[in-house]
């Protein structure tokens, strides 16, 4: 019996003296203190700064049992989501988060530091601005004179947008969205954005009406990577490739010197390559490309174009005002004459069957010598 008593007076002591530790335990209060914040990004080299997404360490004393941390904006307070199992006395951890459908917002701002005794510790952080970004175009391939809208993220702080080299019009419904107007007559080219802080560049395919085959830009684009000619025939002259005055890159300069053996002479890549054209139409096809003509008024050149069956051939004399200067010519597929004879239009060219583009001098008219700088070949199939 004494036995039995002695244990219930000690346990009943020990329960005690347990739930008096507990209590002072839950009764002791903590006073935490910030000295430092510090973004684990190496790019930053400032305390108290930090992009979004960052991972944030906060330094101090008595930063364990931390309850609750938030960016406090002009709108809200922002809660951030850290494990506290990586917490210690002296340091929290944790990532800046940024959703502004909660509030979150870009600049200086208070952090709110709040532990499980409901003690609160504020200090004051910059979030900063990362550069634009683009993600998209919608719709992806806009008409001239029609609209898209260009979507990506950290557009705050707009100053501008331009297409082509150009300012143009913009209303900015969101961070993420701005809406554009495409100019009249627009071609293909890059839309920049730029903010307070820097500035991003997207190429927009703008929707021409016609898709664009690439056949040779002597710039490594279309279906060549290299820049190797054959010069035959009466083009005694070797192919010479430069960029001197050239309109984009580099380009084909091609000379017939007089010679008349053989009675015909032309240029060409040293192999053949199929533009894929989709079109069957060849009133829907045309052949484009850039030339200058070095020599005088009255220079006369042709495009010869080989299908696999035969070669069609298409002549160009130049104007007094062609001569000179960068022009672009235009031809129809369907006015190229078969057997290397203008004149012989039977309108039957398999353009799916085109292998080969080739650039003449017509040494049986003209001037002596003629020389031509050829760029961008390329064929136009309207839709």
């Amino acid at each position: 019996m004494k036995k039995i008593l002695r244990f219930s007076i000690l346990t009943a002591l020990f329960v005690g003296i347990m739930a008096v530790a507990t209590s002072c335990e839950d009764d002791e209060t903590y006073n935490p203190e910030i000295s430092l914040l510090r973004s684990t990004n190496k790019d930053i080299s400032t305390n108290a700064q930090g992009f979004p997404g960052d991972l944030i360490v906060a330094e101090g004393v008595e930063l364990n049992n931390m309850k609750a941390i938030g960016f406090v904006t002009t709108k809200d307070t922002v809660n951030v989501v850290f494990n506290p199992v990586l917490n210690s006395p002296m340091a929290v951890m944790f990532n800046i988060p940024f959703d502004e459908d909660l509030g979150s917002e870009l600049g200086m701002q208070q952090i709110l530091f709040v532990n499980k005794n409901g003690t609160e510790v504020t200090k004051a952080f910059e979030v900063l601005q990362p550069e634009p970004e683009i993600s998209s175009f919608s719709p992806a391939r806009p008409k001239a004179g029609e609209s898209t809208t260009i979507q990506g993220k950290w557009f705050q702080n707009l100053e501008s947008v331009s297409f082509a080299g150009q300012a143009v019009e913009y209303t900015q419904f969101s961070s993420t969205e701005i809406y554009i107007e495409i100019p009249e007559g627009a071609e293909p080219d890059d839309v920049v954005v730029t903010t307070s802080v820097g500035m991003v560049s997207e190429y927009l395919d703008v929707d021409l009406g016609y898709n664009v085959y690439l056949y040779n830009d002597l710039d490594g684009g279309g279906l060549f990577a290299n820049n190797e000619w054959w010069n035959n025939g009466d083009l005694t002259d070797p192919v010479v490739i430069s960029t001197e005055g050239g309109i984009d890159g580099n380009y084909a300069e091609i000379t017939w010197s007089g010679s008349t053996s053989n009675g015909w002479g032309n240029a060409e890549t040293s192999s053949g390559a199929n533009p894929a054209i989709q079109e069957t139409n060849q009133e829907d096809v045309l052949f484009v490309f850039e030339v200058f003509c070095v020599s005088g008024a009255g220079s006369s050149m042709q495009i010869q174009i080989d299908d696999g069956g035969t070669t069609w051939a298409h002549d160009y004399t130049f104007s007094e005002d062609e001569v000179g200067k960068w022009i672009t010519v235009e031809m129809s597929t369907y006015d190229f004459g078969r057997s290397y004879d203008p004149s012989n239009q039977t309108h039957d060219m398999d353009l799916q069957g085109i292998s080969k583009v080739k650039v003449a001098i017509n040494s049986w008219s003209g001037i002596v010598p003629t020389t031509v700088r050829v760029d961008n070949l390329r064929f136009h199939g309207y839709y």
